[in-house]
């Protein structure tokens, strides 16, 4: 299972970038993003308490980074609209670890292009966010269905797993990326109607690399890609130039924290467009994110259980004060502007009640994928901290 390339519905008022001659003819659509893992969601930089290496960063026992285990799930679609030739489905005991914090960034540790290099050093020192993310599949089943001419063949994978890293500076500079990193170990769909149970046909199988350094500017980025079952040359450099974004520019490694940053107080009207850069392809890809009036699951008794559940959780940690109306959510769903096989994901956040005393921390409850080729979706739902950001 590939973590999917698609996404977001909206649009933000163009904003002119001004420079020494003026406002220039191209324009570009800035986000407008809060730093809402903050109890203060104002606050553009880095709180002392989440900096790795800060003397405050542990304190009792305690530490300043937030690291998260999500169970996933998957869930098929209704009949009527479920892939007719083949069906997947995920082992239990899956889960997607979060982990997010800061550090100081030293660019010299990384194998950056020579001519990104001059600039990281005159910046002198750099602190930037680190989000690390682990997708552990269990085990991966693909049933083809049965034909005239053939019986139903099926066939399990295990060892499905993809690891991202991504850095990546405060909200006052837009969480602008300096660098990210994709382990993809994974067998996933490949096509809508395949003829048979074989790698390029119905799956494909992936072991790859991509490793992206962002120029300190911004404007452009080099991504080497190391396919390990390639024939042949295995490593492929290329340098994508950024400088014609439509929108505030994200790397998609870091895309659950974007998520994060949008407005999410409660009866908020979500709707921001940004640009993704996508390291598989080497593009930038618009989006746009939007409010949702997505459940967090269906049917009223498990909407009600799965609250009590995410309440107990959360307040455990202090993330949550017990009130009248209980845990209050915003959903966040990501559209991609063009065509794509799938769908819109959608995320669930602690609603934000209050900017100055933001109890929740907008912590991320909940996130849904849907798999390519109408073969359901892939659900995360918070399970446990290891622990959570506190005092910032």
């Amino acid at each position: 299972m590939k973590k999917p390339f698609y996404i977001i519905a909206a649009a933000l008022a163009a904003v002119c970038v001004v420079g020494a001659a003026g406002c220039k003819t191209n324009t570009v659509n800035r986000a407008v993003l809060s730093s809402n893992w903050y109890s203060g969601t104002g606050f553009g930089g880095f709180q002392p308490t989440i900096i790795k290496g800060n003397e405050n960063f542990e304190e009792d026992g305690r530490t300043g980074a937030e690291k998260i285990t999500y169970s996933v799930t998957h869930t098929p679609l209704e009949e009527k609209y479920r892939n007719k030739y083949y069906s997947v489905s995920y082992g239990e005991n899956s889960t997607y670890t979060t982990e997010f914090y800061a550090e100081k960034f030293d660019a010299s540790a990384y194998g950056y292009p020579e001519e990104y290099k001059s600039a990281y050093a005159e910046a002198g020192e750099i602190i930037a966010y680190c989000y690390k993310t682990t997708l552990d599949i269990s085990s991966v089943t693909y049933t083809l269905k049965a034909t005239k001419n053939k019986e139903e063949q099926t066939e399990t994978f295990t060892g499905d797993k993809i690891v991202t890293e991504c850095r990546f500076l405060a909200v006052k500079d837009y969480l602008r990326p300096l660098y990210s990193k994709q382990t993809v170990k994974s067998v996933s769909p490949n096509m809508l109607q395949p003829n048979a149970l074989k790698d390029g046909n119905a799956y494909k199988k992936y072991d790859r690399v991509y490793e992206s350094f962002y120029s300190y500017s911004g404007s452009a980025v080099t991504t080497v890609t190391t396919d390990h079952l390639a024939q042949g040359e295995q490593t492929k450099t290329a340098e994508v130039s950024l400088a014609k974004a439509k929108n505030s520019l994200f790397d998609l490694n870091c895309l659950d924290i974007l998520a994060r940053a949008q407005n999410l107080s409660v009866g908020s009207k979500l709707t921001q467009a940004v640009s993704l850069y996508i390291p598989k392809s080497g593009t930038v890809e618009n989006f746009n994110f939007a409010g949702s009036t997505a459940a967090l699951v269906n049917g009223e008794d498990e909407l009600k259980q799965l609250k009590s559940d995410l309440e107990t959780k959360l307040g455990v940690k202090g993330l949550y004060i017990p009130a009248e109306n209980g845990l209050q959510t915003v959903a966040a769903s990501l559209h991609y502007n063009n065509a794509q096989p799938g769908g819109t994901q959608t995320y669930w956040f602690a609603a934000i009640n209050d900017k100055r005393n933001n109890t929740g921390r907008a912590t991320m409850l909940k996130l849904a994928q849907p798999i390519s080729y109408n073969l359901g979706t892939i659900s995360y739902t918070l399970d446990s901290f290891e622990s959570n950001l506190w005092n910032g």
